[in-house]
């Protein structure tokens, strides 16, 4: 499988980034193709997440 960065390129950009958390999926290049069901879970837990960051932010304003 090709991968269109190397590891090593995609952690130094999670780590440029800040990357909080990093989650990963073994899918081709189209993941919402080839594991829908596994990336809506990713994407929503995700949403979720900031919903509730949002939640607890706003709570004190």
């Amino acid at each position: 499988m090709t991968k269109s960065f190397p590891m090593q390129l995609q952690d130094k950009m999670a780590q440029n980034l800040r990357a909080q958390k990093v989650v990963t999926l073994d899918s081709g290049h189209l993941p919402m193709i080839s594991k829908p069901k596994e990336l809506a879970i990713i994407l929503m837990n995700f949403t979720d997440g900031i919903v509730q960051d949002e939640k607890t932010t706003n709570r004190y304003h």
